[in-house]
């Protein structure tokens, strides 16, 4: 380790962000992409591949959400920044964290694994008919109740940031 290093900590570039950024939502939010991104390359017969640096600075954050697995993380994909930054007060994705928790509209907790993918599928694309029907063709595959997830869904009465969001980190 450098003196400087020493002398002033490890400060980073990203330090101010994470510092005040909510790192278990945005690991649940990092989470949830990797899912989408799943569940979209399975819906078209492929799949992803994330590189090995990734994929295990991905593991100790996810399994450790701390400041310093969070530097490493970014280290490896500083695209992921955003993902904190949306995560910090005054971001997309915390205002509707917090609207959600306040007004208790999260999916219902009773939901599995393929249901929650295909409930923030469906979320992000609920007024896409193509896109629907594609979702209802997967939800076939694994036998997951289509339309039970898309009353919910509907029910939920989910804002439009969360639909803004959700474009903004497939488009990044």
């Amino acid at each position: 380790m450098s003196i400087l290093r020493k002398l002033f900590g490890s400060r980073t570039k990203y330090e101010t962000t994470l510092n005040k950024s909510d790192l278990l939502m945005a690991r649940d939010e990092i989470a949830d992409f990797h899912k989408i991104l799943n569940a979209q390359a399975e819906a078209e017969g492929g799949a992803y591949y994330f590189k090995n640096e990734y994929v295990a600075t991905w593991e100790a954050f996810r399994d450790n959400p701390n400041i310093e697995n969070a530097r490493a993380l970014l280290e490896v994909a500083p695209e992921l920044l955003r993902y904190f930054e949306d995560c910090s007060p005054g971001g997309d994705l915390y205002a509707t964290n917090s609207y959600l928790r306040k007004s208790k509209l999260n999916a219902p907790p009773q939901l599995t694994s393929d249901e929650l993918t295909l409930f923030v599928l469906i979320s992000h694309d609920l007024h896409n008919p193509q896109a629907l029907q594609a979702l209802k063709e997967l939800a076939e595959e694994r036998e997951v109740d289509f339309e039970k997830v898309l009353r919910l869904v509907k029910g939920a009465n989910l804002p439009p940031p969360l639909f803004e969001s959700f474009k903004h980190s497939l488009k990044n």
